[in-house]
């Protein structure tokens, strides 16, 4: 394998892990309400970066990878958080369908 392809590979490898760092944080916020809680959480799952990241076999990077994309899909909250986007939510609640009706400012003026 040539030196470029390699390069190549280890971005890859080092994207893929920014990326399941942060779906596992924001995987975690769902299912930890409180900030406490998401704290220590985070530091576990921080702690278990930090084991593996000294390792320097690409294809055992990609198994670390795989083993931990699979766990994150695993372990996906049935109801995720979702931020503030649309009107009747507030930024602290879950995305609830209430069946309630939506009135705009027009009606009452």
């Amino acid at each position: 394998m040539s030196t470029a392809a390699i390069a190549a590979r280890r971005a890859l490898q080092q994207q893929r892990s920014r990326v399941l760092y942060r779906k596992t944080l924001r995987n975690v916020l769902s299912w930890a309400v409180h900030r406490d809680i998401f704290y220590v959480e985070a530091q576990k799952i921080r702690e278990q970066f930090e084991i593996n990241k000294d390792v320097a076999n690409l294809e055992t990077i990609d198994r670390l990878l795989y083993e931990g994309e699979t766990r994150v899909e695993k372990f996906q909250h049935p109801d995720p958080y979702i931020g503030n986007c649309a009107s009747l939510k507030c930024r602290f609640s879950r995305f609830l369908d209430m069946g309630l009706p939506v009135f705009s400012s027009r009606q009452f003026s």
